[in-house]
């Protein structure tokens, strides 16, 4: 991926990708980024040491969070994952330290 790491909008992940690593990078300006619908597997490492990252939205349709996927998103706030989730991989979230909401959708 070229140019994510001065980009300043919003990003969406479209259900094709299957593998990203650190696909932004700890410079990048991304705050937001959208995993679209019929992603069923958030890849392992995707956004990881994503720091500028405080949102995230994922989709109704994923069942698996990969190993790492957003490791070190230190100022990501919120996370809520849909009820079609069922595998939360290891540290998916690990070092997530501004995160002050995770829920589930029932």
């Amino acid at each position: 991926v070229t140019g994510v790491q001065t980009c300043a909008l919003p990003i969406s992940i479209p259900s094709s990708v299957t593998y990203g690593n650190q696909i932004l990078g700890s410079k990048s300006n991304v705050t937001s980024v959208t995993f679209k619908k019929g992603m069923k597997t958030i890849p392992s490492n995707i956004l990881k040491n994503a720091n500028s990252v405080e949102t995230v939205s994922i989709s109704s349709t994923t069942v698996t969070v990969g190993a790492r996927a957003f490791y070190g998103c230190s100022s990501l706030k919120k996370v809520s994952l849909p009820s079609t989730t069922t595998t939360i991989n290891t540290y998916a979230f690990y070092g997530c330290k501004n995160m002050t909401s995770f829920t589930m959708s029932s």
